[in-house]
């Protein structure tokens, strides 16, 4: 029969090791690699309503956006990630 549309607990798992994939990027000076994960398990994490999740993306986004010098964008990025 067909699905109903993606598993929550699947995305979150994904987004969860996506996240995770991001942070060794990051770790790594891989930014590019680390910005393309993080956005991916970004959209997962709000699709499957997770704040604490999407906290966390956020706040490894606005990591990125200071280690690329956009130090506007890591301040709006932490602010974001507190308000969840």
């Amino acid at each position: 029969s067909p699905s109903a549309g993606p598993d929550p607990a699947a995305q979150v798992l994904l987004a969860t090791l996506l996240n995770a994939q991001a942070g060794a990027r990051l770790y790594l000076a891989q930014y590019d690699q680390a910005r393309a994960l993080a956005d991916e398990a970004l959209a997962l994490a709000r699709d499957s309503g997770t704040p604490a999740l999407q906290a966390r993306l956020l706040y490894l986004l606005a990591r990125l956006a200071r280690h690329r010098g956009a130090h506007d964008e890591a301040r709006v990025g932490f602010e974001n990630a507190r308000a969840l």
